[in-house]
């Protein structure tokens, strides 16, 4: 038998290798396992930023939805469940942890977004969409920042 790494030039082995990982995950995003390595650091960066965001001591981030199923496609995003232990949180304080997360490390400023019920993000290394929901909120009922005073 012969090695294919040995007909290969290091480059062409490289490129190899890269085709052999897209195959391995057609997903084109880092590995089910990669990214549970990946994410258990990233929900730990991102709890202590809205703790600071929000001035408050226990908060709880963990991965749902597809991803956490194993059921996740080419183009899933992350769902992610924050959870702050009893503190209802408004949107004043989404607004607030979006303000706070723009200017923390490991966010890009234009990637943190506030939508209707959820906080939009993307992991900047590897462009993973994020969707960050608060496990207790005021909102029910409540309007977006924008529609509430064109109504007042």
């Amino acid at each position: 038998g012969v090695w294919v790494s040995s007909l290969l030039c290091s480059a062409e082995a490289e490129l190899f290798r890269e085709l052999a990982a897209r195959v391995a995950n057609p997903m084109g995003t880092p590995g089910l396992d990669r990214l549970r390595a990946l994410s258990q650091q990233w929900l730990k960066n991102l709890e202590a930023e809205v703790k600071r965001a929000l001035r408050i001591d226990y908060v709880t981030a963990s991965i749902k939805g597809s991803v956490s199923k194993g059921t996740a496609t080419r183009g899933s995003d992350v769902d992610v469940l924050i959870d702050t232990h009893g503190r209802a949180v408004s949107r004043e304080d989404k607004e607030a942890v979006v303000q706070h997360l723009r200017k923390a490390d490991g966010f890009h400023p234009s990637h943190v977004k506030l939508k209707k019920l959820a906080i939009g993000c993307v992991l900047p290394v590897h462009g993973i969409e994020v969707d960050l929901v608060f496990a207790n909120t005021t909102e029910y009922g409540q309007l977006p920042g924008k529609v509430a005073r064109r109504l007042e």
